[in-house]
């Protein structure tokens, strides 16, 4: 078995741990294990979201309908793939 490093090392740590990582459970994103209710962005609330167009920027900042921010780490860029699928119209090009 080929031993893995690097980046696709960290990667597949993060998915045994469910650290960085985000799944569509019906309406609702939930990030990570979903342990508090900090972890979960209804798809309906959001308002908008920015795309900074940058692999190197891995924060993803979300309007949200009662004025919150709130901006998730996504270094797997798993959150943005989320986002294009269901709020694609809401997304806002950053700089």
């Amino acid at each position: 078995m080929e031993m893995l490093s690097g980046r696709p090392l960290e990667c597949w740590i993060d998915h045994r741990l469910k650290r960085n990582t985000f799944e569509l459970q019906g309406d609702v994103i939930v990030r990570g294990r979903g342990a508090t209710e900090s972890d979960f962005v209804r798809v309906a609330d959001l308002e908008s979201w920015t795309d900074f167009g940058d692999p190197w920027i891995c924060v993803v900042p979300m309007r949200l309908r009662d004025g919150r921010i709130v901006e998730w780490l996504d270094p797997h860029l798993e959150l943005e793939r989320i986002l294009r699928q269901v709020a694609a119209e809401k997304m806002i090009a950053g700089y």
